[in-house]
């Protein structure tokens, strides 16, 4: 099987450079005109965040539980990384989305933990943002124009 995803007028395949950038192992799901995509090497928040801008678009935003459902079951790492981020806490893409899925006493007010991370409950958790996590990437409905499957 053979995915194509067209954004603003570009193929995935096209911008990226090669249909096969999301690494051996890796899955993506799309879901509400979102493609989510696990990235299974743990890196810092930021190194994240810059992996995502560069091959798919963001880190990934919550909008709702079901959203939040399907990409809990995507990563089987714990924790692992998304794009909200402290000052206050926001989405580093813009997103208004105002879902929260804290853990009790999260988020604290210590000042070294300023990104949020996804722990093995599946609760949400301020972290370092210097930790090492394996992250999840999207690509927003906005940005995709059409999905086109091919079977060989």
């Amino acid at each position: 099987m053979v995915m194509l995803l067209l954004l603003d007028g570009r193929s995935w395949w096209q911008r990226l450079g090669t249909c096969c950038a999301v690494p051996s192992g890796e899955r993506m799901r799309i879901f509400s005109e979102r493609v989510y995509v696990p990235v299974l090497t743990a890196v810092p928040w930021r190194q994240a965040q810059e992996y995502c801008r560069s091959n798919y678009t963001d880190l990934a935003t919550i909008p709702d539980s079901a959203a939040y459902d399907l990409i809990y079951s995507l990563t089987p790492a714990d924790p692992f990384w998304i794009g909200l981020f402290r000052d206050p806490w926001e989405w580093e893409n813009g997103d208004q989305s105002s879902f929260r899925q804290w853990a009790d006493g999260q988020p604290g007010n210590v000042s070294n933990e300023g990104c949020a991370g996804v722990d093995g409950s599946g609760l949400w958790r301020a972290l370092s943002c210097a930790l090492n996590l394996p992250f999840v990437c999207q690509i927003g409905g906005e940005r995709i124009s059409s999905i086109v499957t091919q079977y060989p």
